[in-house]
């Protein structure tokens, strides 16, 4: 009786920690489904075309996948590590579509400045879902 008490205060203690684990396991596992979720809603309202609305869409559509690549970054190193150089290709989508509106550029330097910012974006947004 005194051995089996002595391996349960150790047990209970291992099963409070598997529990805890596999709570925080299912939570992990949800928020990825949800930020899935969130992304794969934002590449597809990730627009072709260039016009005014579209550039709106597409700086608001990057401003919310910046914050969802910053949440996920946040999570561990391993995440920080690999989440690293899609903010590089971040940056180079929003310096796209600044130069597509720039007054200085024909309309098909716009459009084809445009169409590599949205599909640099799309591109972005696929890596992070692989990476989840």
């Amino acid at each position: 009786m005194a051995v089996w008490r002595a391996l349960r205060c150790p047990l209970d203690i291992l099963i409070t920690i598997w529990k805890q684990f596999v709570v925080s396991l299912i939570y992990i596992l949800s928020t990825m489904e949800t930020y899935n979720q969130e992304l794969e809603q934002l590449r597809s309202r990730i627009p072709r075309r260039h016009s005014v609305e579209n550039v709106l869409e597409m700086n608001n559509i990057a401003d919310e996948y910046e914050d969802i690549l910053r949440k996920i970054e946040a999570i561990n190193d391993s995440y920080a590590k690999n989440t690293a150089p899609l903010f590089d290709q971040l940056d180079e989508v929003r310096s796209k579509i600044k130069l597509s509106s720039s007054s200085k550029n024909s309309k098909k330097n716009k459009d084809m400045l445009f169409d590599e910012a949205s599909g640099l974006l799309k591109d972005g947004v696929q890596a992070l879902m692989e990476i989840l």
